[in-house]
Parts: C-alpha cells; sequence; structure tokens
C-alpha cells in the first residue's frame, strides 16, 4: 500500500441531534470506517486521520477543513455520516447537533456542502476522495457541486483526479439499521466496510474504487438497500483504495476469506439438508404411537439438531449469521435448556440456579450455540455415568455466571492457558480449524458479544474442568418469551 504520509483523511459524523431525529448508527459507522482506514486493508496511519463527532454547528469547521486538506500533497479524503438536508436553493446541508430542520435555517446551522468541495478543491493533494453517506447525497454531483467541473483547478492539475461515492440519489434517501440491533449502523458505509474486510474474488490484490463501488452497488441492490450513485474525474477510478482481503493469505498460504467463504457455503448447504430431516422427523414423532419406535426417533432427532449445530458452526467460522433468530427475549434457564436439547447425551445434564433472567432475542441463537458447545465438551470428556452440572446466578446487578463443571480427566495447567488464550482471542482460521472447531466457534461468538469465557480445574479431588460463562449485561432481559 501506498505511503500515506502527506495525505489526510478527515472524518465527520453526526449520531445526536437537538432538532432531528437521533441516529445512533451513525455513531457506529464512523467509527467502523476509522477503523477500517487504519486497518491493514488501508493502510492509513491513524495520525492522519482527523475525525470530528457530534459538532454542534459549523463554526469555524469550513475553515479547518480547508486547514487540514491543505497540507494534503498526495490524497484528501473527506467522510460524512448522518443527516443529509435541503436547502431552499436545492443545496445539500450536512447535518450536525444543532442542525435545524426548517429549510430557511438549515444552511446557517448546519455543515453546508460546498463547504466540503471547496475546501478539497483548494487542496494540493493529487487524488480527493468524497465518501457521503447521508440523505439526498446525490445532490453532490450536480456539475455545479462536484470535484471536476471544466473551470475547476483539479481538471487542469496533472492529479489522479476525484472520486464521489454517494449513499443515495439526489432525492432519495439513506437507510440505517435500528437500535433492534446490536451496533446498528448505516447500510452504505456498513456494506462498504464488510467488503473491504472480506474482499472480492476474482479481483487482482489491490481493490480499485471502480471495482470496489460496483461490486458495493450489487451487494446493496441485491438486498433492497438503497442504490449509491458515483461520479469520478480523470483517472480517480483506478486509485487503489485497499488490499484484496479475498487474496489474503494464511502462514499455511491459504486464502483465509476464501477459506471463510468457502466453510459459510459448506454450512448452508448442510443447514438446509438439516432442517427438511428435522421436519420430517417432527411429522414422524407426531404420528408415532410406539414407544420403543418414538425414542429412537427422538435419538435421530437430537443426532440431526447436533449436526445442524456443527454446520451453523461452519457459518460462524466463515463470519455468517446462522438462519435460527428470535425477535423477543428468551429466559435464561429456557436458553441453557435448549443448548442441552442440542447435545448427544442430553440426559446426563443438570440444570438450576436463580433468578430467571432473559436473554435479548438478538443473541438467544448465538448464546445457545456457545453453551451447547461446552455443555457437549463436559459430556464429551467425563465418564458416561457421571453427572455434568450447569448453574447460573446474578454476578452483580447486571451480568448472569453459568458454570459448566464435569468430572472428567481435566486438562493440565498449560493445556488450560493455552485454551484460555484462544478462548480470549479468536484463532486464525488455519489447518488447525477441524481439531478445534469447537474452540474456536466458542471464541468468535464470545467476541461477537462480548461474552466472557474462560475454563478453570476445580480444586483436588473433585477433577474435571469448569468452563465458567459470563453474559454481559448488555444481553439481559427483564423480560422473556418461552422458547416453546
Amino acid at each position: 500500500m501506498r505511503d500515506y504520509g502527506r495525505s489526510r483523511a478527515v472524518l465527520v459524523g453526526t449520531s445526536e441531534y437537538t432538532q432531528l431525529e437521533p441516529v445512533p448508527a451513525a455513531a457506529n459507522s464512523l467509527q467502523r470506517m476509522s477503523r477500517i482506514l487504519t486497518s491493514k486493508m488501508c493502510g492509513w496511519p491513524p495520525d492522519r486521520l482527523s475525525v470530528f463527532s457530534n459538532e454542534f454547528g459549523p463554526g469555524d469547521l469550513p475553515d479547518r477543513l480547508i486547514t487540514l486538506f491543505e497540507e494534503a500533497q498526495d490524497v484528501a479524503l473527506f467522510y460524512f455520516v448522518g443527516h443529509g438536508q435541503i436547502d431552499l436553493d436545492d443545496q445539500l446541508c450536512l447535518g450536525l447537533v444543532g442542525s435545524r430542520p426548517e429549510p430557511h435555517r438549515r444552511a446557517a446551522t448546519s455543515l453546508q456542502f460546498h463547504s466540503v468541495r471547496r475546501a478539497l478543491l483548494d487542496s494540493p493533494a493529487r487524488t480527493k476522495i468524497l465518501i457521503l453517506d447521508c440523505c439526498f447525497a446525490g445532490l453532490a454531483s450536480r456539475p455545479s457541486n462536484t470535484l471536476g467541473t471544466p473551470s475547476s483547478l483539479l481538471d487542469k492539475a496533472a492529479g489522479t483526479g476525484a472520486y464521489t461515492m454517494m449513499a443515495s440519489s439526489a432525492y432519495t434517501t439513506a437507510w440505517f439499521e435500528t437500535d433492534g440491533q446490536e451496533k446498528p449502523q448505516t447500510y452504505f458505509t456498513k456494506y462498504l466496510a464488510d467488503l473491504i474486510e472480506t474482499g472480492i474474488l476474482g479481483e487482482s490484490a489491490e481493490l480499485r474504487l471502480r471495482s470496489l463501488f460496483i461490486k458495493l452497488r450489487d451487494n446493496l441492490a441485491h438486498d433492497l438497500r438503497p442504490i449509491p450513485e458515483a461520479r469520478v474525474v480523470d483517472g480517480a477510478s483506478d486509485f487503489i483504495f485497499a488490499r484484496n482481503a479475498a487474496l489474503l493469505e494464511d502462514k499455511n498460504g491459504y486464502p483465509e476469506m476464501e477459506y471463510k467463504r468457502l466453510l459459510a457455503d459448506l454450512g448452508r448447504r448442510n443447514i438446509k439438508l438439516l432442517h427438511r430431516q428435522l421436519t420430517i422427523l417432527d411429522a414422524m414423532e407426531r404420528e408415532e404411537s410406539d414407544p420403543d419406535r418414538l425414542a429412537r426417533l427422538f435419538t435421530m432427532d437430537h443426532l440431526t439438531a447436533r449436526m445442524r449445530r456443527q454446520a451453523e458452526g461452519l457459518l460462524i467460522l466463515g463470519d455468517a449469521n446462522p438462519p435460527r433468530k428470535w425477535d423477543k427475549p428468551v429466559s435464561i434457564v429456557d436458553v441453557l435448556r435448549a443448548a442441552t436439547a442440542e447435545i448427544e447425551d442430553y440426559g446426563r445434564v443438570s440444570i438450576y440456579g436463580s433468578p430467571d433472567a432473559a436473554i435479548h432475542g438478538r443473541a438467544v441463537s448465538d448464546t445457545i450455540h456457545l453453551l451447547a458447545e461446552l455443555i457437549e465438551n463436559a459430556t464429551l470428556f467425563s465418564p458416561s455415568t457421571e453427572k455434568v452440572t450447569v448453574s447460573y446466578g446474578l454476578r452483580n446487578p447486571s451480568s448472569i455466571l453459568v458454570s459448566i463443571t464435569d468430572r472428567g480427566v481435566g486438562m493440565t495447567r498449560e493445556e488450560i492457558e493455552l485454551a484460555n488464550r484462544r478462548l480470549e482471542k479468536p484463532p486464525p482460521l488455519d489447518g488447525e480449524v477441524p481439531r478445534r472447531m469447537g474452540l474456536s466457534v466458542v471464541s468468535r461468538l464470545a467476541a461477537r458479544h462480548d461474552i466472557t469465557v474462560r475454563l478453570d480445574a476445580p480444586a483436588a479431588p473433585i477433577g474435571g474442568i469448569t468452563a465458567l460463562v459470563l453474559l454481559p449485561g448488555t444481553l439481559i432481559s427483564d423480560k422473556a418469551e418461552s422458547t416453546s
């Protein structure tokens, strides 16, 4: 990647407003764009980024933009996420905390787009990149607003050119996720960051703005999201924006993102078949009256549920979301029962605890999967005659501690420390995945929801292993719906 030592990226985001609807998703998108630019994919040094979050009013912000972009010799990048409005002169206004809803007051209380354009045009940077994630962003593509009008200095400069990427057309809105998501984001930034993190198979080792935007537009259109627009001046579409993550190789020389895609595809295919099998078994169980045959059907049902969990594990390792979802909170005891139902030797598991708090619906599927992996390990690595004890209780007023204890052969202190390091930070996908699949899945699910998982050895002479799972307050709800 290029040396950005003589470049400048300015990121502006507004999520809180005094008179407009708040947009919590904008705060998360601003943070994610900052992370993606400074990641190994894009390579911007942190000190070359200037981030402005929730500026109250324009004040001297236009002047600060001029100052920051004046020093940029190579690349000048501007990104905005938040509300976009149109003033009485049909001009784009970028929302700030104090932005007013009245059309005649929007320009005076917002960051006017023409101020951003002026700062970029006056910059000596060879390449200028403008990314607008807001409603009515397409107004920036009008001839009078672009970075490449015939009279602009940019067209006369010996530079790469300018590239403007807009989340919406001139008179349409941009969309964002709601608070129902764990960390809601604006769709445009989310899809852009996801694409940079996963890469594009079939492309070269570098992602140029042209190919990046085409794939981004296709992905948004496929999911029925607002279709973005782009405007190019000179050769800016060939600017290398990021490394192609799909071609980055792991330590064994295998492209990690291709590995993830392969795992996710295998998981999806298996889940479809297993779902059909579970549906057939359910119908057979309802029609069966013979106790022995019904018991065998129940055994097949549990085995199929276990196979489905293994297929969902492939999805998780491939950074894809499993299809099972809950919209409403589910009690912790029902979550534990559902996790136990997904293992083969469920009859050996005893569950007890209080109080019966609930898990938010968005995290129920992942929590069930995480606990099922740990409970199954406890049954597999302990004698078939021994019970596995699962207990739960409040660790503090806002979190729940689940303890899973077996009476097996246990692990050495070194093995426990190694396992805890893997649980604390998801290990890379490599040839060790099949041998440590359960641990890798637990680690990734825990990281997804800020769940803490640690293994410990009970005091002698009890033996065995205890898995401690701390569910944070962000996952806990007061009200629950039954899983039945």
